[in-house]
């Protein structure tokens, strides 16, 4: 066309790079474009609400400083406690699921018994025939020399 062949010829880094960035220009025209359109059709002015009277902050630093780390200490307590008693709810309810319960005998089996008092009576015994038999040499003990 005639119209194409009045223009300046173009470089490889017109018609890549320029060309790229005429694109990134437009667009962002664009965007400004739209934004400014938005920003007057909506206004955006907050409202902002004054407080209550009576409302405080929760840490009321300014109102009661000394009292501030007393507060602090009694609500990690407070934490500690309750994290104890969910700890031992979540105990008791895993151990409500355990039913096994083991039968546990009186004591040792009756031959295990009469066989500790055989051995007892024995060694009673034996010990008096020691001591009687101490008794007969003179009662004296022996001389170790």
């Amino acid at each position: 066309t005639a119209a194409a062949a009045a223009l300046p010829p173009r470089s490889f880094e017109d018609m890549s790079m320029g060309d790229a960035m005429r694109r990134e220009l437009r667009a962002k025209q664009l965007r400004e474009q739209l934004w400014d359109e938005e920003r007057q059709l909506l206004p955006f002015a907050p409202e902002l609400n004054s407080a209550p009277p009576g409302a405080r902050g929760a840490l009321r630093v300014l109102e009661e400083p000394d009292a501030y780390v007393p507060r602090l200490r009694e609500a990690q307590r407070r934490a500690l406690a309750r994290t104890a008693l969910e700890q031992q709810r979540r105990e008791k309810e895993a151990l409500e699921q355990c039913t096994f319960k083991p039968k546990v005998n009186g004591g040792a089996p009756r031959f295990v018994r009469r066989l500790a008092e055989r051995h007892r009576m024995a060694k009673e015994s034996q010990a008096k025939g020691a001591e009687a038999a101490m008794l007969a040499a003179g009662g004296a003990q022996p001389e170790w020399r």
